[in-house]
């Protein structure tokens, strides 16, 4: 190894033509500085480490200046930036290059009262040509972590982590406040699981641009985890953590905050061609707003969508849990933390359909959600040839759903879904829980204290049993289509229609026809 201590080093230009090095440069006085350019040349020279520390004064990389431990034929270098506690980190701008066939290591930790900075952007070149992508892990301990692409960012900085067969590592910790500049960040790989990012800090986290740690070719989406303990996160762009085209499940992608959540561009973390994705959005005290939808789809189902919030839940776009080739639909789950609300949940569309025959998936909102308002895409639980899924809304304020409400089965043994809708006032677009082949028809129950209307048909139908369609309310029922609950070769289903007229102003409307016939009749109870 070789080993050059000081407090300050001034190479000009060092070559080390040796295969793996050490270059150690400390202070114990003053500051630890660095000029010019330093490379280590060799077969192996990936292996070599870097370690820049001071244990009292700042450490200063001066503008220009470049270290070049990249390697053809090895693992990446190691680079470790070490303050003292009321020391300062201070980079120049430059090229880091500790490439290798898998990614280099990039280690900063500040001191307990120093600052982090750049006045021009460093370029860290931490990818691997063949393996993994580079690992980089920072560490403020005293002021805020502002990490960005351009001067208006204190750590002016650009990240290229890439890996040929395997994603990144990236963990970044603030003491404060999180300014960061997620274009920053080149996480890509060729082949391989994605990349895992993790961000935490107390206060506000602020996060610029999209967010990509998808899979490669045949590889599972990665990992995001960002979590804001007693503020809020913002992120103005989108969260990828996709599988691949090709194979690989879909990603896992955690958000958590004390105040308010948005996610401008959306969450995606399907896995087109693998298993499920796995999506947690929580606000411990505030509101969750995403701008445009949640697509945790998979090839063979399995994705989980959780969304938890004090207030208003809002997501202006679909949230996706379905599967596209096999397996079956996954889960989406809603709930508040409040006791007393009013909390409102909205969305474009909810859909957990099942490809194949696997079974649909299952909505849940649970009833600690005030009122819930669901768009023009309606929800769906559907199978193809497996069993329907399950909607279950259960809460204290109004339901509206302006689309369509699906839990059928198409084809084969299938039976029918199940639709559980209950609250103040239900109105809902046509409601379909039939089953195409021989399996049994499902449920409709909707129950609405001061009215249920549909617009559109309530079905149930099957070749075999129908199933059962029971709507109560004290005030007005308003069905603009048919209600059926046929039952071809056995028996019809029961279809109950009760209004109990005792809301001022209440009407009874049915436009269409209503029949329970099969091989043998159903029940129709009409009051």
């Amino acid at each position: 190894s070789i080993l050059a201590e000081g407090d300050n080093v001034n190479p000009g230009s060092v070559k080390i033509a040796v295969s793996g090095s050490e270059l150690y440069v400390g202070g114990l006085g003053s500051d630890s500085y660095i000029a010019g350019k330093i490379t280590v040349d060799g077969a192996s020279a990936g292996a070599a480490t870097l370690n820049i520390s001071n244990d009292i004064g700042n450490v200063i990389i001066d503008s220009g200046s470049a270290l070049d431990f990249s390697s053809t034929s090895a693992a990446g270098a190691q680079l470790t930036i070490t303050t003292s506690s009321f020391g300062s980190t201070s980079l120049g701008g430059g090229l880091y290059d500790l490439s290798g066939t898998s990614g280099g290591q990039l280690k900063i930790d500040t001191g307990s009262f120093s600052s982090l900075d750049s006045s021009q952007e460093s370029i860290f070149d931490l990818s691997g040509s063949s393996g993994a992508g580079g690992q980089i892990d920072i560490v403020a301990r005293s002021t805020d972590l502002s990490l960005g692409q351009n001067s208006t960012y204190a750590l002016n900085s650009s990240f290229d982590a890439r890996g040929g067969n395997g994603g990144a590592l990236v963990t970044l910790v603030s003491p404060g406040v999180a300014n960061i500049d997620l274009g920053a960040f080149n996480l890509s790989t060729n082949t391989g699981a994605g990349a895992q990012f993790k961000l935490t800090a107390p206060l506000d986290i602020n996060l610029d641009r999209t967010l990509k740690v998808n899979g490669g070719s045949n590889g599972s989406g990665g990992q995001i985890e960002i979590q804001s303990s007693n503020s809020y996160v913002n992120i103005s762009g989108a969260l990828e953590a996709k599988g691949g085209t090709s194979g690989g499940s879909g990603g896992k992608v955690t958000v958590s905050s004390n105040g308010n959540l948005a996610i401008v561009g959306g969450v995606n973390a399907a896995g087109t061609a693998g298993g499920g994705a796995n999506i947690t959005l929580t606000s411990d005290s505030g509101a969750i707003d995403v701008g445009v939808g949640i697509d945790g789809g998979s090839g063979t189902g399995g994705s989980a969508v959780t969304l938890k919030a004090l207030n208003d839940i809002t997501v202006n776009g679909v949230i996706r849990t379905s599967s596209l080739v096999s397996g079956g639909g996954g889960s989406i789950n809603v709930s508040s933390t409040s006791a007393f609300g009013p909390v409102t949940f909205h969305a474009a569309g909810l859909a957990a359909n099942a490809a194949g025959s696997g079974s649909g998936g299952q909505i849940l909102v649970a009833n600690s959600i005030t009122n819930v308002d669901i768009g023009a895409s309606g929800i769906s639980a559907n199978s193809v040839s497996g069993n329907a899924g399950s909607v279950d809304i259960k809460l204290p304020g109004l339901i509206a759903v302006s689309g369509a409400v699906e839990a059928k089965s198409q084809s084969g043994a299938g039976a029918g879904g199940s639709v559980f809708m209950q609250g103040s006032a239900v109105t809902s677009g046509a409601i379909d829980v039939s089953a195409g082949g021989s399996g049994s028809g499902g449920t409709i129950n909707l129950s609405g204290a001061s009215g249920v209307t549909v617009n559109g048909s309530m079905k149930a139908n099957t070749q075999t049993k129908g199933g059962d369609i029971i709507v109560q309310t004290n005030g007005a029922l308003r069905v603009t289509g048919d209600v059926f609950a046929h039952g071809s070769s056995s028996s019809g289903g029961q279809i109950t229609l009760n209004s109990l007229g005792t809301v001022p102003g209440s009407v009874y409307q049915i436009s269409g026809s209503v029949a329970a016939d099969g091989a043998t009749g159903g029940k129709i109870n009409l009051a």
